[in-house]
Parts: structure tokens; sequence; C-alpha cells
């Protein structure tokens, strides 16, 4: 998660109400509902042939445009069995697939009891967390295209504040209750370990100044990292100083047997998340995480759903982001909400499976029916003898009391061998890290018809609104276009003017102060609100917060 991304959102919020408009092209859409009717928010929608995740907003609605075909639609949520569709959509014909969710109720099953009377959810995050190394190194490179979208809104402002304060950003004033909204698309390539280029599409937003400051650094991230500046994740090495664990039961995914692991900090801090991870039986990978975390600033409650992308490469499909800030009185809400598109997964041929995990994987794959034998039998390449770390690795796997030196060296062996194949990577293509940032030229200016083409998740109501009103007010500054070299005014008038008036300063800074004049000295006042970058100390009068450009 880009540490940048959560300070300088202040202020925020979505009611969803879908309002969605009609699409020319073909698509797929509906409500997700429960037994009772109710909708069913943030449910995971994902495409098997597309490679594509999205999910549902607050009142349970989704809609995803997708070329003519047939395609097999997968919706699951926290607390709800998954359930699969296969749809045939014809061309420039909107589908409707309303879908229902039974409540599935996580089952405790017997579980070995190990020494000492320990948890036996310990057990299963040791094996994670020795295998996170190889998840994280699992896909050399990648390619995706991700939509963006978020929602602010200002809930409050104390009083006092109110009367005196006057704040602008890029000419414009947030008011309370007011919601802003944006969104973008974006293409990401990635190639191991740590190279990205990110290449914004197009982007539009209802408040000046945020087009081009997508918060999409959080995407970039893993649990599987151990190196994150945010937060300490359960995943890392260092996991059993930091946090208690506690096993919830289970449920079936399909045939997948699906582990809920309660994550408790041991001791309070910002750095320390709190929540449930979701890990797959025997592959002791991720399938869900829902965290909290609670930095000074409010609460910051974050949910990615992972789905198998491409050769048992299991990759984040979407991302839901919450943000409750307090800072000083003010008050607001945060909401973002992605969907990714997988259109190229690579798998790190050079970086050895572990055994028990490529037997799981190939039984996951196995055909239903036996394929009739071929007459001609292709000659099977030889397999290389493992090395030491890899025999070393397959020891510590098939243990099945695994405790915290094992994980550890299991966790260093793994490391040892994606490092090796990182450096035969490196060598072959010269790979370099580095991480590129680029604004197609003709990124911001495309109208709603893209728009309603590309979303794959319904603009609220509010946000309709938000993006109407912007419309508005942009078609009304076109027809009251001045031509100001017309008038001339005397520069002593000008001074006069500002002095007893009042007038805004600096004129050309994205933040601004307004000063009331010698007739309201009342509102002579400055306080950052949503500026951008790292630096959040409040200003003193007359200084100027520095924003992301």
């Amino acid at each position: 998660m880009h540490p940048g991304l959560l300070p300088s959102v202040a202020s925020f919020i979505v009611f969803f109400l879908l309002g969605a408009l009609p699409l020319s092209a073909s698509s797929v859409s509906g409500l997700v509902h429960d037994p009772q009717g109710n909708p069913v928010a943030g449910a995971s929608v994902y495409i098997k042939e597309s490679r594509t995740g999205t999910s549902t907003n607050s009142e349970g609605f989704y809609q995803v445009p997708l070329p003519a075909g047939t395609y097999h639609l997968q919706f699951q949520a926290l607390g709800f069995a998954r359930r699969e569709f296969k749809v045939t959509i014809p061309e420039h014909h909107e589908e409707e697939l309303n879908v229902e969710l039974k409540e599935v109720l996580f089952k405790i099953r017997e579980v070995r009891v190990y020494s000492g009377g320990e948890d036996p959810a310990y057990a299963m995050m040791r094996k994670a967390i020795g295998l996170a190394p190889y998840y994280l190194r699992q896909a050399s490179s990648y390619e995706a295209e991700v939509y963006l979208r978020g929602s602010f809104v200002l809930e409050k402002v104390p009083k006092l504040l109110g009367k005196s304060l006057s704040v602008s950003v890029n000419d414009q004033e947030p008011k309370v209750g007011e919601t802003f909204t944006v969104e973008s698309l974006n293409h990401l390539e990635f190639i191991a370990p740590d190279t990205f280029n990110h290449t914004v599409v197009s982007s539009r937003s209802t408040f000046s100044g945020l087009d081009d400051n997508s918060p999409i650094g959080y995407i970039n991230s893993s649990f599987y990292a151990s190196d994150n500046e945010l937060y300490i994740s359960p995943l890392s090495p260092q996991a059993m100083r930091h946090y208690k664990f506690r096993y919830d039961g289970y449920i079936m995914d399909g045939n997948r047997v699906v582990n809920k692991i309660r994550v408790i900090p041991r001791r309070k801090s910002q750095q320390l998340l709190e929540g449930d991870l979701y890990l797959v039986e025997d592959l002791w990978n991720i399938h869900t995480v829902d965290f909290k975390l609670e930095p000074f600033y409010g609460s910051i409650k974050m949910r990615q759903v992972y789905a198998p992308v491409e050769d048992g490469i299991w990759l984040p499909v979407s991302h839901h982001f919450n943000i409750d800030a307090a800072i000083m009185g003010i008050k607001g809400k945060a909401d973002y909400v992605s969907s990714v598109k997988y259109e190229v997964v690579v798998l790190d041929s050079l970086l050895a499976i572990p055994s028990l995990i490529a037997g799981h994987l190939a039984r996951e794959s196995a055909p239903s029916e036996p394929e009739e034998a071929s007459e001609e039998t292709p000659e099977e390449a030889p397999e290389e003898a493992p090395t030491k770390n890899q025999r070393r690795i397959e020891q510590l796997m098939e243990k099945e009391e695994m405790n915290n030196r094992d994980m550890m060296r299991l966790a260093s062996l793994i490391e040892k061998e994606s490092q090796s194949s990182q450096r035969q990577q490196e060598e072959l293509l010269e790979i370099k890290s580095s991480y590129q940032f680029k604004v197609e030229k003709d990124s911001v200016p495309r109208d709603s018809v893209f728009w309603r083409s590309v979303r794959p998740i319904p603009l609220t109501q509010a946000e309709q609104r938000s993006f109407a009103v912007k419309d508005s007010l942009l078609a009304v500054a076109k027809d009251s276009v001045v031509n100001d070299s017309a008038k001339h005014v005397s520069q002593f008038s000008k001074i006069r003017r500002k002095l007893f008036n009042g007038t805004t300063f600096p004129h050309e800074a994205d933040f601004s102060v307004n000063y009331g004049g010698l007739l309201d000295l009342s509102t002579l006042a400055s306080m950052p609100w949503m500026a951008g970058g790292t630096d959040k100390k409040p200003a003193s009068c007359g200084s100027r917060i520095p924003s992301t450009p």
C-alpha cells in the first residue's frame, strides 16, 4: 500500500445506490441478494475467461461490459456460499443475471490439538508464512487493466472553525455533505522482482487536482511481502512476535477447504492489523483478507479477494478500501473500489514448485473424465535433480507439526530459491528495478459514453449527481468566459479593492487562503484539506501546502 495515499484523503463517503446508465455494448448486470431479498454489498464477481474481477456496490448491483460470448461467472461474499453461472451474451445485448447467495456458517472440524494446547491456527499460519516468499515470486510478470474509483465526503467541520475557516483547493471549496468522485482506468505492467510500469489510460474527477492523483499504489503491494512500510503483515517472518491467531472454522469453496483465521494484535499499534485471514487448505495461500488498521487520524478497512488467474497463480481480483478520518474535529470518509483484469500472467518457470503444492494443483486441474490416449506419446523432458535447498524445503513441508524455527527456515530457504530464480531472470533479460508513471495525453478528456463502456462497477446515485454537477459547472464556465483584455483597471484600484474587499492568495497555487479584507477580518485563516503529497502538518496563516503533481 502506498504510504502517501492514506494521509492525503481526509474526507469522504459513499452510500451506494444504483443509478445504472444503459450501455450500448454487450454487458451482464444484475442484483446479488440473500434469500430474504436483501442486497449483498461488496460481493466479488469473477469472470474466468477474461480473468476479470469486480464487485457489487452497496445496493448489491453489478455491471460488467463484456464482448459477445460465453462466460463463467463466479459470485462470492464473506458468509455466503460461492455460486457459478454459465452465461452466453449475444452481440449488443444487456444480459440480466440476478443471483441469490445462500448464507453459510463456518464449521469447526476435528483438528489435531498440539502440545501445550496450542490453537490449530498456529500450525496453519506457520505453513502460510513459510510459503509466503514463494507466492510473492510466483508470477515473473503480468499485465493488468485496473479500474479504480474513489468517493469522498466531508462529514463535519466544528462550528468554531466553520465561521473562521475558508479552505480552497484549486478554486473549489468543499462543503459538508457534498460528494466528490474520481475514477481512472490504468494499465499496469509488472516484471519481477519490483519493476512497475503504470500508465493512466483515462481519468476524470469532480474535484480539480484529483485527476492525476490516483491512489493505485496500494494495489501494487502484497501481504506476502515482509518489507511493508505501512503495516506489519501477518504473513511476515516476524508475525508471531506481533500477532496472536485463532482458528474460527472453515467453509467449502467448491472443492476447496477455506480456513478462517482470526488475526489479533499482541499490543496496540498503528502498524498492526486486526481482522480475518482466509487460507486455502493444502495450498496455504491467501483466499481473502478482511483487515482493519488504526492510524493516528482514524481507521482504515481493507478487503481483497483472490482468485486463481493462471497456472495456479492466485492474485487479487478486487479491492475495497474504506477510510474514516478525524483531524482537529474535522471528520470525513472515503471509499475506494477497484476492479482488476489480468491480460497476461506469466509463471516463473525457474522457481521450483514444492511437490506437495504441485500435487494438489495437479489434482485440482485433473479432468473429471479420462482423456482418450493418443497414438503417439510425446517424450517427456528429463526432470532436473532437486537442489539441496529444494530437498530441505520438501522435508519441512512434509512435517505434520511445524514449529517457529521450522517456519523461519522454510521461509528462508524459499527466499533463497526465489532470489536465485530472480538472478537468472535478470541475467537473461537485464531487468532493473524501477517504477515508471505515465499519463496518456488524452487521458482526461473522455466523455460519459466511454466511461459507461469500460466501467465494471456501477456508479452510485450520489456519484452520478457529483459528475452531473461537475459537467454543468463546466458548461456554465464555457458560456461565461469574459475577455479581460477589454477591461482596464488601474493597479491602485486593484490593490485598494483587495485591501478592503479581500482576495485569495497565492492565486496560482493548488491550495490557497482566503483573505476577507478589512470589512471582514474573521475570514483570514488557513487549514489543509485534501492536500496531496506526504507533508500533512497544519499550515500557519499564509503558508502553502504542497500538492502531488
